[in-house]
């Protein structure tokens, strides 16, 4: 997925803890991507005259619209926040510290004095993260703990982590 996202390789993957993150959420604002053969352009929107009829159009096709992706994806295995605001509101949402686990920095920044690892947005993160969280660097496997990480692993959590790494 390096490869779509994250500047081909040469950003950085924020991991969370899954479990505490889909407790601050309602049970409609996430899930798992499912993936159809038939997807297509089945899910073209009409056009609409007003905000109220967009959103009721929304509403209605939301599992659609957002949880259903062709099956040439099915690799990526995506999990999805979709969160609804109301205008003029944040557009983002705030993700607390305690929810992240783990930052993995692509295979194409294989220099840890990069200006990605060096931006006020990483440096912030990585003051962020505890002790007992790493910072991996995928592709190449080193980690700044000096730990073995498995590429293409998905953890609920950096104990789960920490636990593949040898």
């Amino acid at each position: 997925m390096w490869g779509h996202y994250a500047q081909k390789g040469k950003g950085v993957c924020l991991v969370f803890d899954k479990k505490k993150l889909i407790s601050k959420l309602l049970p409609d604002e996430y899930g798992e991507v499912r993936y159809d053969i038939q997807v297509g352009n089945s899910l073209i929107m009409p056009r609409m005259d007003t905000v109220s009829k967009c959103t009721e159009y929304l509403d209605k096709n939301r599992p659609k619209l957002f949880f259903i992706k062709d099956s040439a994806w099915s690799y990526e295995q995506e999990f999805r926040i979709v969160k609804k605001y109301s205008y003029p509101r944040e557009t983002y949402l705030k993700i607390g510290e305690s929810l992240m686990s783990v930052i993995i920095y692509g295979y194409e920044d294989r220099d840890k004095d990069s200006k990605i690892l060096r931006s006020a947005k990483i440096m912030t993160i990585k003051n962020i993260l505890d002790n007992k969280k790493i910072i991996c660097e995928y592709g190449s496997f080193l980690c700044e703990k000096n730990l073995r990480c498995q590429g293409c692993a998905i953890w609920s959590s950096a104990a789960d982590m920490l636990k593949i790494a040898a």
